[in-house]
């Protein structure tokens, strides 16, 4: 676990650090999620878009089960993750050069970002 965070947290991109994190329910969300929609032939924006919020739709739901009550915030938050991924990619983002920590809290920032984005619109009604 110490290893995947180390890893994931100072890699040099997003998309690096999304082939990190949880490397296990990556690939099955790539197998079964996005490899299908890519071959419906849909683009691959919309597929990886697709791919995060089926990710997040199943936290929701594993919240959803602990708390014994609705939870809707895990999927537009993976909604805005996926968008910076897609970003991130489009302008070609290289964070090798800068030391880890500096990594480290960038992909904090980013994730806490879009977790905190989805609060916000649940918080104003938007979500529900």
């Amino acid at each position: 676990m110490r290893e995947m965070l180390k890893r994931s947290l100072g890699a040099k991109s997003t998309t690096v650090f999304w082939q990190f994190w949880n490397p296990i329910f990556g690939y099955y969300l790539g197998k079964y999620v996005y490899r299908p929609a890519r071959s419906l032939g849909l683009p691959n924006a919309v597929a990886t878009i697709t791919t995060f919020c089926v990710s997040g739709a199943i936290h929701d739901l594993a919240a959803t089960a602990v708390s014994l009550k609705a939870v809707f915030v895990c999927t537009p938050a993976f909604f805005f993750m996926a968008l910076g991924l897609l970003l991130s990619r489009s302008f070609n983002m290289d964070l090798s050069g800068l030391p880890w920590i500096v990594r480290a809290v960038f992909h904090m920032v980013y994730l806490g970002t879009c977790v905190a984005l989805a609060l916000v619109l649940k918080n104003a009604g938007v979500l529900y």
